[in-house]
């Protein structure tokens, strides 16, 4: 996205790619690989939006994304989790730990990563993924200004 593009001009990018999806879910609801594309282009127009709020006006907004693995629904899925749920008579406690990155620098981010594990690295995710398994995740102590952190938030769940 361009640093200059407006919080409305976002919105309208976001309402586009929405309107996109929708008609090719219409049209060709087979055509799985072209709705998992647009559907990329939703995520991708979300995260402009967002950063374009962040930097108009300084406020971090967050959409969430969907699980890629939902947790099966029911009562004996519940019970389970239930019972392996921490609980507050033992002090244990669950802390959700959100960040929505923007990638500046891919290569920067890669060489980084790279060089930190010595793993290959394919693509900013698994840069990411790689320096969070190094250093439990310290994304505003990396060099330059490869990623940008357009939202944070600590959450007890």
């Amino acid at each position: 996205m361009d640093n200059s593009q407006s919080i409305h001009d976002s919105a309208a990018a976001l309402c586009g790619a929405i309107g996109r999806h929708a008609q090719l879910c219409e049209e060709e609801p087979h055509n799985r690989a072209a709705i998992e594309a647009t559907a990329t282009g939703i995520t991708e127009a979300v995260t402009d939006y967002a950063y374009a709020v962040f930097r108009k006006e300084g406020l971090d907004i967050f959409f969430a994304a969907p699980s890629e693995d939902p947790e099966p629904q029911g009562p004996t899925d519940e019970n389970a989790r239930a019972q392996q749920a921490p609980s507050a008579d033992t002090g244990d406690l669950i802390i959700e730990d959100r960040f929505t990155i923007r990638v500046e620098d891919p290569g920067g981010l890669a060489e980084l990563a790279e060089s930190a594990t010595g793993l290959r690295i394919q693509d900013p995710a698994d840069a990411l993924r790689a320096l969070c398994s190094k250093d439990g995740w310290e994304p505003m102590s990396y060099p330059g200004e490869m990623l940008t952190v357009a939202y944070h938030a600590v959450e007890s769940v």
